[in-house]
């Protein structure tokens, strides 16, 4: 089984206005969130090439809540570990009358050493992960430095790391084709 980490996801919501308004209403034309995040959209990616993969990462609140239920509806399995703040949402506005978007990017929530301690255990004890797909460089956040940086390979695993890509695949040795990329 393909496994994908996403530490810090993010409840999209896009919204389409025909042109904003200074110091007026402007009216919503049509809105849809969107579970997002890099590890999330592997498992898109491997869902819709009809694989199998489950999503793991950190998620909080109602926005937690909707993010996972949208992969799940999307037919994403997940596994996340819960924390106690809320997932962070971006906007993605669309102002179709000047043809511009304008992305506003929150911050992901404080993660305690805690909630890392328990996304650890909760890795440790999978047993039938075959590749562990995870973003190369940590989401600006405490405590994550070092979940990225001392993540074990257990047993008979190999660490591999493309220079050219973002990502870290780890694998059990006995899985791994000869041509990885």
């Amino acid at each position: 089984m393909i496994y994908t980490v996403t530490l810090n996801p993010a409840l999209d919501r896009f919204i389409v206005v025909e042109e904003l308004l200074a110091e007026d209403t402007t009216r919503i034309r049509s809105e849809a969130p969107y579970a997002a995040g890099k590890g999330i959209n592997v498992s898109r990616v491997i869902r819709e090439l009809d694989g199998q993969s489950v999503a793991l990462g950190l998620v909080g609140g109602y926005e937690g809540l909707q993010l996972e239920g949208l992969l799940i509806n999307a037919g994403v399995m997940t596994d996340f570990t819960r924390i106690s703040g809320e997932t962070r949402t971006n906007l993605i506005l669309r102002e179709e009358k000047k043809d511009r978007q304008y992305v506003i990017s929150a911050t992901g929530p404080e993660v305690n050493a805690t909630e890392i301690g328990l996304f650890f255990q909760n890795v440790n004890q999978i047993r039938n992960m075959d590749y562990l797909i995870l973003r190369r460089k940590p989401p600006s956040r405490r405590h994550t430095e070092s979940l990225w940086s001392t993540y074990p390979c257990r047993g008979k695993e190999e660490c591999f790391h493309h220079p050219g890509h973002r990502w870290k695949i780890i694998a059990r040795i006995h899985s791994v084709s000869a041509d990885l990329y």
